[in-house]
């Protein structure tokens, strides 16, 4: 999950004050992953 979250504030910074869209992104990697 950090390595997730670190790549989604590195792909979007600016996303980084929208904290539902990080959430968002989190729960499709956490789902992508097996």
């Amino acid at each position: 999950q950090v390595a997730g979250s670190a790549g989604v504030y590195a792909y979007m910074p600016n996303t980084a004050v929208n904290v539902p869209a990080t959430l968002t992104f989190d729960n499709l990697t956490v789902t992508t992953i097996p």
